[in-house]
C-alpha cells in the first residue's frame, strides 16, 4: 500500500517505479539507479536499485546487501534536488530526507560521488556510506537529498524556461557565450546572454541552450567552464539556497560548479564550490 507523509510518497519494490521517483544515481559500468529504501533485517537503510528492478542493494557492516523488500520514493510532484557536500562539520541542509534508520541512528537519503559514478547511498554525522561490488565503502563527497516544496513556483528552471543567470557580484554581469564560443559574465539581457532551460523531470537535472547560439550549451569540461554541443559536460544539478539564489554543479565532474571571477572572466571550475562567484539570481528573459 502507498503512505503519503509531508509531502513524500511511497511504494512496494514489487508495484514498479513511481513516477517523480528519485533517479539521481548513475553507476558508469551498469546505468541509471533510484534512491530506494531496503526493509532489511538491518534497519530501514537507503539504498539503489535498477530501474524497474525486483531487488535492491544497500551498505551495511561492511559489506553490499541484496533485498527484494524495498520502497520507491517519489516527491508526489514536488521539488527534488541534491545538496553537495562542503565538508565533514556541516550540518545537514533544510529539507534533506532523513528516512533511514539502523539500530545505532537515523541516517539520510544522499549520493556518493565516486570513482564509479554517482552512487545511492547513506550518511550521518557528515560521513557516507554505499555499496558497490559486493562491499560496503566510504565516500569522502557526496550530496544530500533534498525536497522543497512550491520551489518551482519561485525559481523559473521548468523545461522550456529563457531564463538569465546574472552574478551575484557587484558587477552585476550575466553569465553570456561569446563570439568565440567561451563563456564570461560580461552578458546583458539579449540573446548572448539567454538559456533555454531543457530539463530532466526524473532527477531534475538541466541543460542551459544558448538562445543566440542554439547549437551551444554551458559546459564544464576538463579544460574548465566553456561551452558544448549538449552532451553529458552540458548536464548540471542545480543547488538552491536560502536567500534565492541557485548554483549548478557539473554531473560529470561532481564538486565542480559554474563561477565567474570578479573581474568578469570565467572562473576555473576546479576552484569553484557553491560561494558567492558561483551564486546566480535567475532571470525570466
Amino acid at each position: 500500500m502507498d503512505r503519503d507523509s509531508s509531502g513524500l510518497r511511497f511504494s512496494e519494490g514489487c508495484d514498479g517505479v513511481l513516477d517523480h521517483a528519485f533517479r539521481l544515481g548513475h553507476q558508469y559500468d551498469s546505468g541509471d539507479y533510484y534512491c530506494v529504501l531496503a526493509r532489511s533485517d538491518n534497519g530501514l537503510i537507503p539504498g539503489k536499485a535498477k530501474p524497474n528492478g525486483e531487488s535492491c542493494w544497500y551498505p551495511y557492516g561492511g559489506e553490499e546487501h541484496e533485498c527484494e523488500d524495498f520502497e520507491w520514493i517519489s516527491s508526489n510532484g514536488h521539488g527534488v534536488m541534491i545538496r553537495p557536500t562542503l565538508g565533514e562539520e556541516e550540518e545537514a541542509p533544510e529539507g534533506a530526507l532523513k528516512l533511514g534508520s539502523q539500530d545505532d541512528d537515523e541516517y539520510y537519503v544522499v549520493v556518493a560521488h565516486t570513482e564509479e559514478g554517482d552512487v545511492p547511498g547513506k550518511s550521518k554525522n557528515g560521513k557516507c556510506w554505499y555499496s558497490f561490488g559486493g562491499e560496503e565503502k566510504n565516500a569522502d563527497h557526496f550530496s544530500y537529498v533534498v525536497v522543497r516544496f512550491g520551489i518551482g513556483g519561485t525559481v523559473p528552471l521548468y523545461d522550456g524556461a529563457r531564463i538569465h543567470l546574472e552574478s551575484q557580484h557587484e558587477h552585476g554581469g550575466t553569465v553570456r557565450v561569446n563570439e568565440d564560443d567561451e563563456v564570461d559574465g560580461e552578458g546583458g539581457h539579449g540573446s548572448w546572454a539567454t538559456y533555454i532551460v531543457q530539463r530532466n523531470e526524473h532527477d531534475g537535472t538541466v541543460r542551459l541552450q544558448n538562445d543566440n547560439k542554439p547549437h551551444r550549451f554551458l559546459a564544464i569540461k576538463k579544460t574548465g567552464l566553456t561551452t558544448g554541443a549538449g552532451g553529458r559536460n552540458c548536464v548540471f544539478r542545480p543547488n538552491f539556497h536560502k536567500n534565492g539564489t541557485v548554483s549548478f554543479m557539473s554531473v560529470n565532474f561532481p564538486g565542480r560548479h559554474i563561477g565567474i571571477n570578479d573581474d568578469q572572466t570565467a572562473r576555473n571550475p576546479k576552484n569553484t564550490g557553491t560561494g558567492l562567484n558561483a551564486r546566480f539570481n535567475i532571470l525570466e528573459a
